[in-house]
């Protein structure tokens, strides 16, 4: 009897406590500040995209030569029969070109190459802010996965436990083969789930590993962190209303605009004069001779006067001006989806808050109903399918808040990818409705907890105040490891605002617990600044 009452009380030491994430115990020491810096340095598609910024400038700065003379020696032995006359000797001189004007083809091709070099330098931050995303993609991923391994391998522990507790029973004859049956079976699924999710970290380790550039692949990369409730929230009006600037993709379709726009000056150009200088001095020479022994010097103007090209002209003018009207369309087109984008991501964002906010009060009852069929399967008025349902339905809550945790922040990093945004970009961030406070309202049942989590740095503040219709306790918390820091504590409040400001940077979250015995009301804001 004792030993039942040992493994129960170990089982219910277990599940106390409201918990959203688990302290997984592979935690690395890959941070994701860390991990975007090493990225930074080293992702072979940032050289690759630094070494074309480099060669289209080089292409930009070339296309001056076209406003220059050209300089250059010629000469070489010439001998010439016509008649009964022959002529030999050899010719030396320097020589002079200079193109005056090609019917603007040449500030065309300049302009031309000035765009291009101006895309590619955006583009190479735009790549610089892709890879940050994306390494920040792997890391939410593999925080999930670390995390969901952690919980998976709590519930084995549990399951275990609850095993040996049916042998138990069934020895003193208070149950049958079938309980045993019913947690043995559950352990080789969870046993299942772990060993498809440890492989599926090792794929992001190697994900991880070609983001960072590293001259070896590896299976054994762990992040460090944990999935916390994203609030820092793209500013929506701000966010649309430079998208038709800084979305990369508007940003390529207007730069082949102005493109397309000088090749329409350069095709115009075959219908316009050309004006060139040539001047020659040495030893001349044409195709009959050179002309003597002596230095000569020869200065020609020349200009030509396009008649017919054989409608190559007039057929090129055409082909440019239709693809500067479909490069207007396209401009049209990637704005458009741009902003509908935008748009539904936003939504979507949204949504998974909502979601999140219900899967959390939706893990609280989930505890409350295995605590309530632990209790009742001790006594025997449940069985193992019952104990095994609950078990289950908890293990699913707890998971689906950490797939709801890493969404929020997958879609945010893809509501930033409208703009070119790197993760650390406050630029496009309203902090939780920018720096207009939003008043937010939550109902907490008894034992209910609710928090607001966010990345601060040592030179921001968060102000906040709430009020609530019963005392409830609060604090500012945040983890390091396995250990949890309260910088703000306050029990047995209805009211309270302050400004708090962190010592460190570190992933702060505010949290409200329901202590009361009835449900709770709670309106609050908080502006970080």
């Amino acid at each position: 009897m004792k030993r039942v009452l040992l493994v129960l009380s170990l089982t219910i030491s277990m599940i106390q406590g409201n918990w959203a994430w688990a302290s997984h115990p592979n935690e690395g020491l890959l941070s994701l500040d860390s991990l975007i810096q090493e990225a930074l340095v080293n992702s072979p598609e940032i050289k690759a995209s630094e070494a074309n910024l480099q060669a289209t400038t080089s292409k930009y700065k070339s296309t001056f030569g076209a406003f220059l003379p050209e300089i250059s020696l010629e000469g070489g032995p010439l001998t010439t029969k016509f008649d009964n006359e022959n002529n030999s000797g050899t010719s030396a001189y320097g020589k002079a070109e200079w193109n005056l004007y090609r019917g603007g083809k040449d500030s065309a091709e300049r302009s031309k190459k000035e765009i291009e070099g101006n895309l590619a330098k955006k583009q190479f931050e735009k790549i610089k802010a892709s890879v940050a995303r994306e390494v920040s993609r792997v890391y939410y991923e593999m925080a999930f996965i670390l995390e969901s391994i952690a919980i998976k391998e709590k519930a084995l522990e549990l399951n275990q436990e609850q095993t040996k507790l049916a042998h138990t029973k069934k020895t003193a004859g208070f149950t049958s083969d079938a309980d045993v049956i019913e947690f043995e079976l559950r352990e080789a699924t969870i046993n299942s789930d772990i060993k498809e999710l440890r492989q599926e970290k090792e794929s992001k380790s190697r994900e991880l590993s070609v983001l960072l550039g590293r001259n070896e692949v590896s299976n054994d990369l762990a992040v460090k962190g944990h999935l916390e409730k994203g609030t820092q929230i793209p500013n929506k009006d701000k966010l649309i209303q430079t998208i038709s600037d800084l979305n990369p993709d508007i940003v390529e379709a207007k730069a082949n605009l102005e493109s397309s726009k000088e090749d329409k000056v350069a095709a115009r150009s075959g219908f316009l004069p050309k004006i060139g200088l040539q001047a020659k001095y040495g030893k001349i020479a044409n195709e009959e001779k050179v002309f003597s022994e002596n230095n000569n010097y020869s200065v020609g103007l020349t200009v030509n006067i396009p008649l017919f090209s054989g409608l190559s002209s007039v057929n090129e003018l055409g082909a440019a001006t239709a693809q500067v009207a479909r490069s207007e369309a396209l401009v049209m087109k990637q704005s458009l989806s741009a902003r509908a984008e935008a748009e539904t991501l936003f939504s979507k964002l949204a949504t998974i808050r909502e979601r999140l906010d219900l899967e959390e009060k939706t893990l609280s009852r989930s505890e409350q109903y295995y605590k309530i069929t632990l209790g009742e399967y001790r006594r025997g008025v449940k069985n193992s399918p019952d104990m095994v349902g609950a078990a289950e339905r908890l293990l699913t809550s707890r998971i689906r808040n950490l797939e709801f945790r890493r969404d929020y922040q997958i879609n945010r990093l893809r509501l930033l990818a409208m703009v070119g945004a790197a993760p650390s970009d406050k630029s496009v961030f309203s902090a939780s409705a920018g720096n207009n406070t939003a008043v937010h309202e939550n109902n907490l049942a008894p034992g209910e907890v609710h928090e607001e989590c966010m990345t601060l740095q040592t030179t921001q503040a968060i102000t906040y105040s709430y009020n609530a219709n019963f005392p409830l306790s609060f604090n500012i918390h945040y983890h390091i490891g396995k250990d949890v820091f309260f910088p703000v504590k306050k029990d047995n409040s209805k009211l309270h605002k302050d400004i708090f400001k962190p010592s460190i940077k570190q992933d702060y979250c505010l949290m409200w617990t329901n202590t009361a015995k009835e449900p709770v009301t709670i309106n609050y804001e908080f502006r970080v600044e």
